[in-house]
């Protein structure tokens, strides 16, 4: 997924992997980011853990089996735009969106260079 122009993200590339559990469309898909990101709403944690995603859409709980997945990529792209920092994995990062999305911003697009251009 390309990053959303506007955002931290912009110009960088991200590998996403979708899984669909046998119970689909009944379950929700889960998406893991492999690029490592800088995201209030991407976990940074160590495997397994890393790239897995907070996302609301993907909860059982929220899941609607009519979603399409075109809807949730689109999603995770409005995420990447606007994150969620009420719905956190990274609660360093969402204080930091909250308190200082300038610095954020300038975190996110020095990772998004560093890890999802190929450029240092």
């Amino acid at each position: 997924m390309e990053g959303p122009a506007g955002s931290p993200y912009a110009g960088g590339k991200f590998d996403l992997e979708l899984n669909l559990p046998s119970n689909y469309p009944f379950k929700p898909p889960t998406v893991t980011f492999k690029t490592k990101m800088y995201h209030p709403n991407v976990s940074n944690d160590s495997p397994p853990n890393t790239g897995m995603m907070c996302l609301g859409m993907l909860k059982d709980s929220e899941w609607k089996p009519s979603t399409k997945m075109s809807a949730v990529l689109e999603f995770i792209r409005q995420l990447l735009r606007e994150p969620d920092p009420d719905d956190a994995v990274e609660a360093k990062i969402a204080d930091q969106y909250r308190q200082d999305k300038a610095s954020y911003e300038k975190e996110a697009k020095e990772w998004t260079k560093r890890y999802a251009t190929g450029k240092k």
